[in-house]
């Protein structure tokens, strides 16, 4: 589940310390490569992924030393 880490719920400025409360899912993200299903609550954002290929197989050296990209 991605959440704040500020709160056990999907809202910073609830006390969460009662025996009831609701948690708001806002959205459901598949990750079907990692086998996930991510459950979005409240504000929080997920940092993206990562390419399949690193950018640094693209980087190439001139003979004069001079970086290419590409």
């Amino acid at each position: 589940m991605a959440k704040t880490p500020l709160s056990i719920g999907d809202n910073n400025n609830v006390d969460f310390k009662k025996d009831e409360h609701t948690i708001h899912i806002r959205d459901l993200k598949i990750q079907s490569g990692a086998g996930f299903f991510i459950a979005m609550t409240g504000d929080t954002m997920l940092l993206p992924g990562l390419p399949k290929d690193p950018r640094a197989l693209d980087v190439n050296l001139a003979d004069d030393g001079t970086i290419l990209w590409g």
